[in-house]
């Protein structure tokens, strides 16, 4: 299966939007490792579209590394930052119902102006899939990765093998420049 683009010597340099599938979900710190380890080097900004219990975590795992991080909560569609505003004081967008409209929008928000290169990290597309119907996820995850990409940036979909068949993981790779298998047995 590839994605997008064929692999091989016509690969983009940039990939626009990288699918992750794995046995299990991600944790902050290690998002962080693949980000750096994908970026041969710590991008400028990384956006993470989150669930609640995660942006903490999230904005943590990148605290040291001087990256500017924004998360994304997908459960309150509200939108936390490490870097100060103006006033000195953190940003803190207001509660709102999440949807994948509103997500959309402070995805948007968020890219607006960051250094690149920057990351976009959707965790995890089994989350968006547990709460909203396929189609519309892979409309946003294919308008997401474009925003990324107009940034000079990469959208990262970590997705778990375990909740979904091998057919919506092969939808959702269609549209990836890169497919990264940690789970050999994933497509199976």
């Amino acid at each position: 299966m590839t994605g997008g683009a064929e692999t091989g010597g016509d690969e983009p340099t940039v990939p626009s939007r990288v699918l992750l599938v794995s046995g299990y979900r991600a944790s902050a710190s290690t998002a962080a490792r693949s980000i750096v380890d994908h970026c041969d080097g710590t991008p400028a900004s990384a956006v993470g579209v989150v669930l609640g219990d995660s942006t903490a975590p999230w904005t943590e795992a990148f605290e040291s590394s001087g990256v500017q991080t924004i998360a994304i909560d997908v459960d309150t569609c509200t939108r936390s930052t490490t870097v100060s505003s103006n006033s000195g004081e953190s940003e803190r967008a207001d509660s709102t119902p999440a949807s994948l409209s509103a997500i959309g929008t402070r995805v948007l928000e968020a890219l607006e102006g960051q250094g690149t290169p920057v990351v976009l990290w959707i965790d995890s597309l089994s989350v968006l899939l547990a709460h909203f119907e396929r189609e519309r996820v892979f409309r946003f995850v294919h308008v997401a990765g474009e925003l990324a990409a107009r940034c000079g940036g990469t959208c990262y979909l970590p997705v778990s093998t375990g909740r979904h068949d091998p057919e919506t993981i092969e939808i959702f790779g269609t549209i990836c420049d890169v497919i990264r298998l940690d789970d050999p047995d994933a497509l199976v």
